[in-house]
């Protein structure tokens, strides 16, 4: 019997890490919103992905940070399929 349990969740953070940290081409610790666009790539409405964005820099400086990103995504409704990511796939 295998100890591994399936938990889509904890593989939706992984995912979440990695897009993030892969999305981060200036390693800066924030992802401006070119960065942001990029790790969508082509398979998201660019308007979409612009909305969340602007939704996600709380303070309003013109990135999104670490901490907003996963605050924020706390508040979005995502779920376990993070196919679209562009940084995901495979995850």
């Amino acid at each position: 019997m295998s100890r591994y349990t399936h938990n889509p969740s904890a593989e939706a953070a992984s995912c979440t890490v990695l897009l993030f940290w892969g999305a981060d081409a200036d390693p800066s610790g924030d992802l401006s919103l070119e960065e942001f666009e990029v790790a969508f790539g082509t398979d998201v409405d660019a308007e979409v992905v612009q909305q969340l964005f602007f939704e996600l820099d709380h303070n309003g400086d013109g990135k999104v940070s670490w901490q907003e990103f996963t605050v924020g995504l706390q508040s979005v409704p995502v779920t376990d399929d993070l196919s679209v990511l562009k940084g995901s796939r495979g995850c």
